[in-house]
């Protein structure tokens, strides 16, 4: 038996070795390559030097060894020193500034520094095609004469005999008004030169006033709607918002640099000067945000101390926050958990854990710097009160910064000036062009897996842990990885328009190819977009006014008697349904984004009688990342999904994307203001019950709030209450499907003593014409109380 089981081994040895596979060892590399680049991340290469023999074959050493193998080398940043580039070739010559341009790229430090111009005294203004006034605006008849430089230069004032005043007297500007009609570069995340023209109040005398101070401000002409707010404070973080803006959507008066700027472009492209556009005034303007300051505490604590505290790293946040609250904000709601106070940290401070601290670091933006600094504070000085938080609070409604915001491109204001539509078309591939200078793809790729990107205009780099150093070429102790993740290079042209009236354009994952195992690059690595082709010949850069641009394929359609016409649905993959070309009154239609999208304003409209869509239909609308949902879950508006649960949102940590703006009255005050939906529906949630909806968008200060104040004070008693949108119907109302509250009857106000009639839509009056008798029964409502003490609304024909 033994003998067996011992010539088994011996054979199933023999059979193990004979299938052992290949050594590839046998086969040596043979010596790298030169390296690809002399510094900023080359490649080298060698191969194994193969010798087709019969082991080779045998042991399927063709399939079991690798052939070549690939490093990186020569990582180290290119040595920068001051580099002059080749003049680009010279413009055509403009003889509105009397110039010609060259782009020259001058180097230091990987950023370009400016350009150059050739300046000519032959050139002379006589040749060039300009507006009438120096600046180049054109003013009503109406503005002459009424005191206020609406010209710009003071032209218009000029020769007056008697004036007419505008307003009775002088008001202030809103703080931080001429900031908030600057550009912005949307790339480097920076304001750049002045683009609206927010001294201009085109003959109007609009005030707001703001509430805790009664002082009233004048409210500028491109401004449609500006309101002021307080805040609570409840955070660490803090963001203080003052005021509330929204600009007009058209008639947008442009500031006298940023008018001059454009009248001087040539109608021919020519990148060096479209580009000097946005490196002066940015790539978009404000559209609607909020003014105010923003306030971080940053605590530095010992390493050491936090570990021996006892405390996790969450309840040592959570207990910085609530003596922050409490201390600096001046909040006394907070409950202070027992581990606050009782642990080996605190105990050595009477209990206070930011006393512990070795010192605070205060970041500020808005308000006076001279508070905010006192708000610091290191541990051999005395710990700072909420009296030092409570001046720069003050400080921010004098001197406050945009914090948040909504922007639009600036080719959107290129209007109504001569050669319009060339200038625009000229701005828009000029930005393209622009923006892709911007795009990292540019930079050379990190040594040790490092993450490219642009500050500014500088190439630096994001290290992976364990690595370090300018260029992420240092490797700490242990740091052995040697795979090397793909990245894109740059996109290719777009190509010419085909048949199909597409174009394409692709890029290669080769800015590093994927090596050692690293990971391919993620996304398409091709793009189709929409084209068309012009039937006409390209004769140059022809003059294209405003009033003549039209497209192609486009029809023109008479003016509608019987509905409303197709509106242009908004840019940025909106869908509108059902497409029609004209809709008839009453019809609704929906706007609509692509999956994992939404829309960033109101889905459905209604054509009106008016003959006009209910709500406006705005065009700063656009599709966004859905995070709201995302956050939402599957709860109701203003709740968030913890877990498995439905919880309400906190008004000022969950609602800091984009919501769009609706108007809601504040029964207390009697006022409306402008609240995001996020906002007000956690609010709504939390069970604030002085605000009451009244219609989608910002408030316009021609709203008319008579019904509305009546229906708030009505509303506490309604026996009903069904949500119905962002509103909530009551007694005397239905809900739609469009989610608007109709009324059931056309209602009387008697018991004010005032009578007052309104039809199904709450938000109109009634004509004292006899149809709107004969299409709803009039009741009136009134409160009335039982014996047992409850209340509810009586009606009476």
């Amino acid at each position: 038996m033994e003998k067996t089981v011992l010539i088994q081994l011996i054979l199933l040895s023999l059979v193990v070795g004979s299938c052992q596979g290949c050594y590839c060892e046998h086969y040596p590399w043979g010596s790298w390559s030169s390296c690809s680049k002399t510094c900023n991340y080359g490649t080298q290469t060698r191969h194994r030097q193969i010798k087709m023999d019969e082991y080779y074959n045998q042991n399927f050493c063709d399939q079991l060894c690798t052939k070549q193998e690939s490093r990186a080398c020569n990582q180290q940043t290119c040595p920068i020193n001051c580099q002059l580039g080749d003049f680009s070739p010279w413009s055509e010559c403009d003889p509105c500034i009397k110039k010609q341009v060259g782009r020259l790229c001058i180097m230091h430090g990987k950023k370009p520094l400016f350009f150059a111009f050739r300046y000519d005294e032959s050139l002379h203004k006589s040749s060039c095609c300009c507006f009438f006034s120096d600046a180049g605006r054109c003013i009503a008849k109406k503005l002459e004469c009424n005191g206020e430089n609406d010209c710009g230069d003071n032209s218009d004032e000029r020769h007056c005999g008697r004036k007419k005043v505008v307003c009775s007297r002088k008001f202030e500007s809103i703080p931080g008004v001429q900031l908030i009609g600057s550009g912005f570069h949307i790339l480097s995340g920076e304001s750049r030169g002045e683009v609206l023209g927010n001294s201009f109040n085109g003959g109007e005398c609009r005030t707001v006033r703001r509430n805790e101070t009664r002082k009233s401000y004048r409210v500028p002409a491109n401004l449609e709607a500006v309101n002021f707010q307080n805040s609570n404070f409840i955070r660490v973080h803090k963001v203080i918002s003052v005021a509330n803006f929204t600009m007009k959507e058209s008639n947008l008066q442009l500031s006298d640099v940023f008018l001059k700027a454009l009248n001087q472009l040539p109608l021919e492209y020519n990148y060096a000067l479209y580009s000097r556009i946005f490196d002066d005034f940015g790539t978009h303007y404000y559209t609607s945000g909020r003014m105010g300051g923003s306030y971080d505490i940053l605590y530095q604590y010992s390493s050491e101390e936090l570990k021996n505290s006892g405390l996790s790293v969450d309840e040592s946040t959570e207990c910085i926050r609530t003596e922050t609250t409490r201390r600096v904000f001046f909040r006394k709601k907070k409950k202070v958990s027992t581990e606050c106070v009782t642990n080996k940290m605190t105990v050595k401070h009477e209990g206070s854990i930011l006393e512990s601290a070795e010192r605070s670091v205060s970041l500020v933006k808005g308000g006076r710097s001279e508070y905010a600094a006192a708000l610091a504070w290191e541990k051999k000085g005395a710990f700072p009160g909420n009296t030092i938080f409570t001046n720069w609070l003050e400080s921010t409604k004098d001197n406050p910064v945009v914090i948040d915001f909504e922007v639009s491109s600036i080719v959107d204001l290129v209007k109504n000036m001569p050669c319009a539509v060339t200038r625009r078309r000229n701005l828009r591939r000029a930005l393209m062009e622009y923006a892709g200078r911007f795009d990292p793809c540019q930079c050379a790729p990190c040594p040790n897996n490092g993450r490219p990107v642009l500050s500014g205009t500088e190439c630096l780099c994001l290290c992976q842990a364990g690595t370090y150093g300018t260029n992420c070429e240092i490797r700490a102790p242990g740091y052995e990885s040697v795979a090397v993740d793909g990245r894109w290079g740059c996109w290719s042209e777009w190509s010419s328009c085909d048949t199909s009236f597409k174009r394409r354009r692709t890029r290669e994952c080769n800015n590093p190819s994927p090596m050692n195992g690293g990971k391919p690059c993620k996304g398409e690595q091709e793009e189709e977009e929409d084209c068309y082709v012009s039937v006409f010949m390209d004769k140059g850069a022809p003059c294209i006014n405003d009033d003549e641009a039209k497209r192609e394929v486009d029809i023109a359609i008479g003016e509608l008697e019987t509905g409303c016409s197709r509106p242009d649905p908004p840019e940025n993959g909106v869908e509108i349904s059902p497409f029609k070309q004209h809709y008839n009154i009453g019809e609704t239609v929906k706007l609509s984004c692509r999956a994992g999208f939404v829309v960033t304003g109101q889905t459905q409209y209604t054509c009106g009688k008016d003959l006009s869509w209910f709500p406006s239909i705005l065009r700063s609308i656009t599709c966004e990342k859905d995070e709201q949902t995302k956050i939402r879950g599957f709860c109701s508006p203003g709740q968030k999904q913890v877990g498995s649960e439905c919880v309400c949102m906190n008004p000022e940590e969950d609602c800091g994307h984009y919501s769009e703006d609706i108007c809601v009255l504040h029964a207390l005050s009697e006022q409306h203001v402008t609240k995001t939906s996020c906002q007000f529906s956690a609010e709504k949630c939390l069970g604030e019950q002085s605000f009451h909806f009244l219609h989608a968008g910002p408030c316009h200060s021609s709203s008319n709030l008579h019904w509305a104040i009546e229906r708030a004070k009505l509303s506490a008693n309604s026996l009903k209450k069904v949500p119905c949108g962002y509103d909530t119907c009551y007694d005397w109302e239905e809900c739609t499907e469009i989610k608007m509250c109709w009324l059931l009857h056309c209602v009387r106000m008697g018991f004010t003593g005032i009578v007052v009639q309104f039809s199904k839509l709450r938000s109109e009056e009634c004509g004292s014409a006899v149809s709107a008798a004969s299409l709803l029964t009039c009741v009136t409502l009134r409160y009335v109380s039982s014996p047992l003490g409850t209340s509810g609304i009586a009606t009476s024909h």
